[in-house]
């Protein structure tokens, strides 16, 4: 087990603060961990701490490789195998070889720039010529011979790495998928326990979509969280507070739904539609077993409206049925049914812009109402209401 020593002045240094002191981005760190460092499982782990040893190997590695030192070679170092005058020494026989390679290149640059060539006044024979001289004589250009060879290696090399970390790409994936699904479910899940909580009754659609929207809202904000704090992974204590933000702006965003409609008066014409449409919906179940060739009809006049504990009340007067078309745009009676009907609706909105529906009472007004028992169902306004559906 290693024991953690305090560096810089007694202060405990974690990934974090070596990344920002090192000016390394979290893979590189992660990197060079695994390769260099003990116990580097938990080189990506925010809490661990670093001692004073850990930074100079750090330090030491990012030296080398900004030599092209390959890892190999500073792994042999660590373990003794080399020293560091021999990898030195063959590294700096390896960039005067690669400068003297340069030479003839850096040549024929100068020569393009001085005479001001261009694709056209390229004389490709005559320059290709002076490379053949050149290279008989000893200086170098860059070698292209193995160019196709490289090409292959790098798909090969991809294909190999990918194969190699198939199986723990598969099970990241899963269960990057698996956590994405379950907080997707968790926002939905909000969403309709506050329907049931607050209203007593489920709007799927609206869950659906403000499921949809707030996962998607959130991220970016992950996205943008990430950009800034440079980081493949947001740590646990990121997803925590992200959490629990969410579930507080589903929190806010009914507690705001609660607060206007509260405070909202009838809108008439949503209430219009509202009515129309538990209208229909009575008559189809009413004369679910109609002659196909007649065609479901209603007429309504809205007598009055209230709002009573925190519900809207509206007293109707509704004719409807069934109807048989007589012209173009007339509907005969077969089947109807006219009566008073008291329909009660919460004061809220769902996805469909209508109020949401409570209950009916068929036959029923209050009794400031009564007066419109008997009304004459016949009424102009009503007919042309049903004569619509006969068109």
């Amino acid at each position: 087990m290693i024991s953690y020593s305090y560096i810089y002045g007694g202060i405990k240094v974690n990934s974090r603060e070596v990344e920002k002191k090192l000016n390394l981005y979290p893979l590189n760190l992660k990197f060079y961990g695994k390769i260099i460092l003990p116990n580097s499982e938990d080189v990506a782990d925010e809490t661990r701490e670093f001692t004073q040893e850990d930074l100079d190997m750090l330090k030491k590695t990012i030296i080398l490789r900004k030599l092209d030192v390959s890892i190999i070679d500073i792994k042999r170092l660590y373990k003794r195998a080399r020293t560091l005058n021999e990898i030195v020494q063959r590294q700096l026989k390896t960039i005067e070889e690669n400068m003297n390679e340069l030479n003839g290149s850096k040549k024929l640059c100068k020569k393009i720039i001085s005479e001001n060539l261009t694709m056209e006044s390229l004389d490709a024979d005559k320059i290709l010529d002076m490379i053949e001289k050149d290279e008989k004589k000893g200086k170098k250009y860059f070698d292209i011979e193995e160019d196709y060879i490289y090409e292959q290696s790098k798909v090969f090399d991809s294909m190999a790495k990918y194969k190699k970390y198939e199986k723990k790409l598969r099970k990241l994936q899963m269960l990057v998928l698996g956590g994405l699904l379950s907080f997707i479910l968790i926002m939905f899940g909000t969403f309709c326990f506050f329907d049931m909580i607050i209203y007593g009754r489920l709007d799927m659609f609206e869950n659906v979509s403000l499921t949809i929207i707030f996962a998607m809202v959130d991220w970016l904000i992950m996205q943008a969280y990430r950009t800034e704090t440079k980081r493949d992974t947001p740590t646990v204590l990121a997803y925590v507070v992200n959490f629990i933000l969410v579930i507080a702006a589903i929190g806010g965003y009914n507690y705001t739904k609660i607060i206007s409609n509260e405070n909202a008066p009838i809108d008439s014409n949503v209430l219009k539609m509202s009515v129309k449409k538990e209208i229909m919906d009575l008559t189809k179940e009413k004369y679910k077993d109609k002659d196909r060739n007649l065609v479901y009809a209603q007429g309504h006049k809205i007598v009055a409206s209230e709002i009573k504990d925190e519900k809207i009340y509206a007293y109707v007067l509704v004719k409807f049925g069934t109807f048989e078309k007589v012209g173009k745009k007339q509907c005969k009676s077969v089947d109807i049914t006219t009566e008073p009907i008291t329909f009660v609706f919460y004061n809220v909105k769902n996805s469909w812009g209508i109020y949401d529906f409570d209950e009916l009472k068929e036959n029923e007004l209050p009794e400031e109402h009564n007066i419109y028992q008997n009304v004459d169902y016949n009424h102009r306004y009503i007919t042309e209401q049903i004569n619509k559906y006969c068109k």
